[in-house]
């Protein structure tokens, strides 16, 4: 583990636990090789080779099928205040911006206080924000960061006190399942 992590550099996180469970990762994308995730994690970077800047927004990517998707999206970062803190439970998510920089907040989904419960339409439960500070994620292009059903969320966020910046990202679903 602790030679995983020296070859991806001094930013990187994998955070594999050993009875099998998977944490957030956060890492280069040009680093997406050092992870044994299976054909699934490979397939999602090999669509993410395809799509830049330029890439419409609003746009639904089946990569394959149901099990693997992306969502092309455009919008302005927000305060704290006014974003959501969410888990899924049947995919996992790989988010990449594209252009601009945003700040995702990550958390252990332990002890939460739900605030809209489970959506197996949505594949998303949103949580109150914890009094207990989380991990701040500084995302800009050529990072990822893939978060897994124990992974709190919320992404979207302004960077610092800094105004609100248009940011341009993909996020793409991969069926929790079809990761090894």
């Amino acid at each position: 583990m602790e030679e995983c992590a020296r070859r991806m550099g001094q930013r990187s996180s994998f955070n594999t636990l050993w009875k099998g469970l998977l944490a957030m990762i956060i890492d280069k994308i040009e680093n997406a090789g050092l992870y044994p995730l299976g054909a699934a994690w490979k397939t999602a970077f090999d669509y993410l080779a395809m799509v830049d800047a330029d890439t419409p927004a609003d746009t639904h990517h089946r990569i394959q099928g149901d099990d693997i998707y992306a969502v092309v999206m455009d919008y302005d970062t927000r305060p704290l205040h006014e974003a959501k803190l969410e888990t899924h439970r049947k995919y996992a998510d790989i988010q990449v911006l594209l252009s601009g920089e945003e700040e995702a907040l990550w958390l252990p989904n332990t002890d939460l206080k739900i605030q809209t419960p489970y959506d197996s339409e949505r594949d998303a439960a949103f949580y109150e924000l914890p009094t207990t500070p989380g991990a701040a994620l500084r995302l800009k292009p050529g990072v990822f960061v893939m978060f897994f059903p124990d992974d709190a969320h919320m992404p979207m966020l302004r960077v610092g006190n800094a105004i609100t910046h248009a940011v341009k990202k993909v996020v793409i679903k991969i069926r929790v399942d079809l990761l090894k």
